[in-house]
């Protein structure tokens, strides 16, 4: 499947190799302010010799979490990478690359890179190493693996990893969770960027996968509505698209409370409270009902607008309900016999609106329940809510229902409350009322679209044994870690989850975590509440075991007892889905593997090796081979189905599973038991347990609702302490934790900064360019002040992804907050309220660590 092109270098290169270390030049590219320098090119050769060393070109993949993975183009000359490029798409709209995707050679022979094993000999976080074989490595983790299974029970082995890889062998999803399965351990779940998607879930549309392309938002949206997103920071590779609908003479608005660079670039700002954004849609909904600007043909056949609900239980009325004998088919008000008929009884005319009695029960159609609920929230007092004036909210309500067809592409910056997963839920019901899904230039959800995972992800590659791990939030985790037991929703029948909870209330149950198995994940650096991870967490007294493989030391990988090096993503086979394009990628290897770094694969094949040699299990029939055999074994499932774009796979090392283009829900069929759009639902969906909601008969909320953010919003305790809402913005210099010691980037982002508007810190005495310590009741940490009046007063920001050692003091990830909604289970990064003041006289800075500490300081 290689394809790998070859050629002899006559012209030029761009990173001086040395033979003699057989590694990058490190020293040219890691000098302060010469490293741009360190990329003049070579002076052209007329000559050229057999000689002359060879080039050679792999197929390669950014594999990390921002969402594009796009396809680079690495160049290895003498088995060293020297630089990386774009590598073209079929659709050469898809072509790009970043100033990260340019940088990996940096990042592969990075001096602080790990190299060998070790193991923490001065106590956990002691910053004390011992370099250790692989053989003892492997040894101990198996030791400790099994003496935590044996006393508490497989379950309490946790598996956690993220997205500092989607490689489908070596990534999030990859060989750990295999492992786990095998294991029947915990795989620790994400509890970000579900919020928000969960609400669309709770409609019936799944924001992972079932947007619209890009391509198509580019060329057929007439209105794009950008809410809670800096697309040109965060998702830079897909912002041209909006520049080419743009081009193309789309309306462009932007939501969002500061004056992001997005919304430099739209025709419209509208900056609203933080938190408020619920209140909003509730606002447009209202506008759209009560100024009859409803999709009426969209509505009434695709949607639950003209279903009748019963006034007695919340549950829509079957034709069982009112006729003896009768079908459990929905019913609807026909306004032509004046009489409740199933909903498919030819010629009629149902009724959206009114109240009706059938049967001696009160019924009304959904749509006038949803109207009943968005009453209060008419333009006058949303703008009470929002900041934003009654008339620009009419003015967006009638722009959305009328411009057609309209996109709104619903990102994170929403999701982070507290409230976040009611945001999804009021997008989805807009989309509903003006048929804004399923066509083209039109979707609430997106350009996350038909992407390549969706067709070739193999659960049965991830289940080979046909056992599984227990799945748990990470949300969860915390309590799980620290008392034991965790609070979730209990199911009436835990064999059919279709019959929902017992209540619309949470229990208290037995769940044991007492190890960690960390991979593809700088989860102490990312996660919420800093201090009570590092205090309690991972306290020897609650967690007897963590291991951690990763590239570098990190405020994660620092606290493990045994730490392996892992392979860059160019060292490995794999192949990769992203989320933001719909091509499967082929990821080669393209140099040996550095150092003793091992894959994911490699190492646990091992673990899996000695944990039969000490407890006589079979776990290694199922690590079987190499790398490059996974790759096969999961593109041969994929081929059963899919083998004209498997066999253009692996002629090509890339290739497109979906239709061109992808548009969400075309065929208008929705997840929802009426296969409709379902505004209205019978039971509210959760998070946690997975597949399992709370039934309206037992509390659970069937419409979109108002919830004020959990902390950040007026009258709250946080709120009356601390005055400035703070946010973590995505910046283009890393993605999370990724890229934090990347000499280039640091070069034109050097330090941790807190961006704040003049107005406000002036008024607390606090000058541009002086460190400053931002604060509150969970930690606090010490950062450069940058003025930025783009930033809305009353709030703050603080960039995301660096780690402890680069800040003079403390860490911003102090300050947020790990409690979360019970229905959402999300992570609110936003909902968090602090104070900015001077440093406190007497402070003692720490040494700040620009690349980080990282590497094998012990090693010889």
């Amino acid at each position: 499947m290689s394809q790998i092109a070859k050629s002899k270098m006559n012209r030029r290169t761009f990173i001086k190799i040395s033979a003699a270390a057989s590694v990058l030049t490190y020293f040219a590219l890691s000098q302060e302010h010469v490293i741009i320098k360190a990329l003049q090119p070579r002076a052209q050769s007329s000559v050229v010799t057999d000689t002359v060393p060879q080039e050679q070109l792999f197929n390669n993949v950014c594999a990390n979490n921002c969402k594009q993975t796009c396809r680079v183009l690495a160049h290895v000359y003498n088995g060293n990478l020297v630089k990386t490029e774009v590598n073209p798409m079929p659709n050469q709209r898809y072509n790009r690359i970043c100033l990260r995707g340019l940088s990996h050679a940096q990042r592969v022979y990075h001096p602080n890179r790990l190299k060998y094993p070790m193991k923490q000999v001065g106590g956990r976080g002691s910053g004390k190493w011992e370099t250790i074989t692989w053989e003892e490595a492997i040894s101990t983790i198996a030791q400790n693996l099994s003496s935590v299974s044996e006393k508490y029970g497989s379950q309490a082995v946790a598996f956690l990893s993220l997205s500092g890889n989607y490689g489908m062998v070596n990534g999030m999803g990859g060989a750990i969770q295999r492992f786990a399965n095998v294991f029947q351990g915990t795989n620790l779940g994400v509890s970000v960027d579900l919020g928000m998607p969960l609400g669309f879930s709770q409609v019936g549309m799944s924001y992972y996968g079932q947007g619209n392309e890009a391509t198509d938002i580019a060329d057929n949206a007439k209105l794009i509505i950008i809410w809670g997103s800096n697309m040109t920071e965060s998702d830079i590779q897909s912002w041209h698209f909006i520049a080419d609908a743009i081009d193309n003479g789309a309306k462009v608005i932007v939501i969002d409370p500061h004056y992001s660079v997005i919304a430099s670039k739209a025709s419209q700002w509208i900056n609203l409270n933080p938190g408020s954004d619920v209140a909003l849609g509730m606002g447009l909904i209202n506008v759209i009902i009560n100024q009859n600007l409803i999709n009426t043909d969209f509505a009434t056949n695709y949607t639950v607008a003209p279903f009748l609900v019963n006034g007695n239980s919340g549950l829509f009325l079957r034709e069982s309900d009112v006729v003896s004998g009768g079908s459990s088919k929905y019913m609807v008000w026909d306004q032509t016999s004046q009489s409740a008929v199933t909903y498919d009884t030819p010629s009629i005319s149902p009724a959206l609106l009114g109240v009706y009695t059938a049967n001696s029960i009160q019924v009304r159609p959904a749509l006038q329940l949803l109207s009943d609920r968005v009453a209060a929230f008419d333009p006058n007092s949303v703008e009470g809510y929002t900041g934003i004036p009654a008339a620009t909210i009419v003015q967006l309500a009638t722009d959305y229902a009328t411009i057609s067809p309209a996109t709104i592409i619903l990102s994170m910056g929403t999701d982070r409350w507290g409230n976040g997963y009611l945001n999804g839920r009021a997008v989805g019901t807009l989309a509903g009322l003006t048929g804004n899904v399923g066509k083209s230039g039109a979707t609430p959800m997106s350009e996350i679209a038909g992407y390549a995972g969706m067709y070739t992800y193999d659960y049965s590659w991830l289940t080979p044994s046909g056992t599984s791990a227990t799945s748990l939030p990470q949300a969860l985790m915390y309590d799980a870690i620290t008392s034991g037991t965790i609070n979730t929703y209990t199911p009436a029948d835990p064999s059919d989850y279709s019959q929902g909870t017992t209540s619309n209330q949470t229990s208290t149950q037995p769940y044991v975590i007492k190890a960690i198995v960390s991979t593809n994940a700088n989860w102490v650096s990312n996660n919420p509440n800093q201090n009570q991870i590092m205090q309690q967490l991972l306290s020897t007294n609650n967690i007897e075991f963590f291991v951690a493989a990763d590239t570098f030391l990190n405020d994660t990988s620092e606290y493990a007892d045994i730490l392996l090096p892992s392979t860059h993503w160019f060292e490995n086979d794999d192949i990769v889905s992203g989320y933001m394009h719909p091509y499967l990628l082929v990821e080669e290897q393209a140099i040996q593997p550095l150092f003793q770094s091992k894959s994911d694969w490699d190492w646990l094949q091992l673990l899996a090796q000695e944990l039969d040699t000490l407890n006589g299990t079979n776990y290694s029939k199922y690590f079987q081979g190499t790398m490059q055999d996974q790759v096969d074994q999961i593109l041969s499932d994929a081929a059963s189905s899919y083998p004209q774009a498997v066999a253009e796979f692996q002629a090509n090392g890339v290739a497109r599973f979906s239709p061109e283009p992808y548009i969400g829900y075309s065929n208008l069929q929705f997840n929802t038991p009426s296969t409709r759009l379902e505004f209205y639902s019978e039971a509210e969906q959760l998070q946690y347990p997975y597949g399992l909601a709370i039934p309206v008969t037992k509390g659970g909320d069937p419409l979109v609702r108002w919830e004020q953010p959990t902390e950040a919003w007026p009258g709250t305790a946080a709120a009356s302490k601390y005055p400035l809402q703070c946010y973590q913005e995505h910046v283009k210099w890393r993605v999370h934790s990724s890229w934090f010691n990347t000499p280039w980037l640091r070069e034109v982002d050097p330090e941790p900064t807190i961006k704040m508007n003049p107005t406000d810190a002036q008024a607390r005495g606090l000058n541009d360019g002086e460190y400053v310590q931002v604060f509150n009741d969970r930690g606090s940490a010490v950062l450069k002040l940058v003025y930025n009046p783009g930033v809305r007063p009353g709030s703050v920001n603080i960039p995301h992804g660096w780690q402890r050692d680069q800040h003079k003091l403390g860490g911003y990830q102090e300050l947020t907050n790990s409690e979360t909604n019970s229905i959402s289970l999300n992570f609110a990064y936003n909902d968090l309220m602090v104070e900015v003041q001077k440093i406190p006289s007497g402070t003692t800075l720490n040494q700040v660590y620009p690349y980080g500490k990282g590497g094998n300081v012990t090693a010889p």
